[in-house]
């Protein structure tokens, strides 16, 4: 299970440690680590990160000979206990992961600890939570981003709610099928800039001392999406851009999720094994749609074969979204997820924006 953080360290001692010098493998073992990995990157490539422990593990070598064969490179696991890492070591020596970066603790903060120690290396990260099938190789989309060649949403769409264009934002995160700004942290990408850790180091210490604070609600908020929870001000939000749905998919197993395009589009498909940081369990299933239920996701995804797969993708399949339908996840309903389901003030699109 995970625990409330309550006497971890806090998260800034971590950066602070990296520009002092002042670190070493017994004090601050992840930084030693990952400055370890760095010799065995692509030069300038964004790192891709996830994080795994529990019954996880025993789809690591799936995972490995998938990604691979789709010949994804800087791909980093931090692994958080003892099977995950054995499993992952004896993985790597044969060439795949690159690297294991081990961890001990399994808490909320741990996603953004091991995103924020290779931005301050230097490099710009791409967290992906490991209920997550990689369809395609996700890096000449994201170099497409990169110089203004696709966008989502559409400009006059993008303005109304909030959002800046994907070549010039600092983020790109998931978002619902409903709402190009009912953010997720499920996946995202976060470029290098010292602008960029010194937000990601605000976002911590505010989780820090507040424990019980949803991980997803803190990313929102500090992306200017959501009410403030009290009356501490929070940092300007960087620049973020909605990453599409119809490219990196959430499986339809909660309301507002699923993708209307075309299978062969898609690059990543978040399946949601569990509630929060994949603890699969009753709770889940009782807020869950009928969908899945009953289903072992990643038994059909890893081990299934190519028609199973897509069936099993293709039941979050939804009919297109009418932009004018479109939720605005500024005027919040309340301090979960929710998010109004009209506007006083409706925005009104042309038909074909989406």
């Amino acid at each position: 299970d995970e625990d409330d953080g309550l006497d971890a360290p806090r998260p800034d001692t971590l950066l602070h440690a990296w520009l002092r010098g002042e670190w070493s493998e017994a004090s601050h073992p992840i930084l030693s680590g990952a400055a370890e990995s760095l010799h065995t990157f692509n030069f300038g490539a964004t790192v891709f990160v996830s994080m795994v422990f529990g019954h996880m593990a025993s789809f690591l070598p799936a995972f490995s000979v998938h990604l691979e064969d789709l010949s994804m490179k800087n791909v980093i696991l931090y692994v958080l206990d003892d099977n995950a890492h054995k499993v992952c070591r004896k993985l790597s020596r044969s060439g795949f992961p690159r690297y294991c970066l081990r961890g001990s603790r399994q808490g909320t903060l741990q996603k953004y600890e091991v995103v924020l120690t290779y931005l301050s290396l230097g490099k710009s990260v791409f967290w992906f939570d490991f209920d997550s099938f990689w369809l395609q190789n996700p890096e000449p989309y994201l170099a497409s981003l990169e110089v203004s060649e696709r966008t989502f949403p559409p400009d006059d769409i993008a303005k109304a709610f909030g959002l800046s264009p994907a070549a010039d934002a600092d983020i790109l995160a998931a978002v619902d099928a409903d709402s190009p700004n009912q953010v997720m942290n499920a996946f995202f990408w976060i470029r290098y800039s010292l602008s960029s850790v010194q937000w990601l180091v605000a976002l911590m210490n505010w989780m820090y001392r507040r424990p019980h604070a949803h991980d997803q609600v803190a990313f929102g908020l500090f992306l200017g999406v959501g009410p403030l929870v009290d009356q501490e001000p929070l940092p300007r939000p960087p620049k973020w851009a909605p990453l599409d749905p119809n490219v990196f998919a959430n499986a339809a197993r909660f309301a507002g999720l699923g993708y209307w395009g075309q299978y062969e589009d898609l690059i990543l498909f978040h399946f949601f094994d569990g509630w929060n940081s994949n603890q699969p369990g009753d709770f889940v299933e009782a807020f869950a749609t009928p969908v899945y239920q009953g289903i072992d996701m990643f038994e059909t995804l890893y081990f299934g074969n190519e028609s199973a797969r897509r069936s099993l993708v293709e039941l979050s399949r939804i009919d297109p979204v009418d932009p004018n339908s479109y939720k605005d996840a500024r005027h919040a309903d309340s301090l979960g997820q929710g998010v109004v389901t009209s506007r006083s003030d409706p925005i009104l699109f042309a038909a074909n924006s989406e």
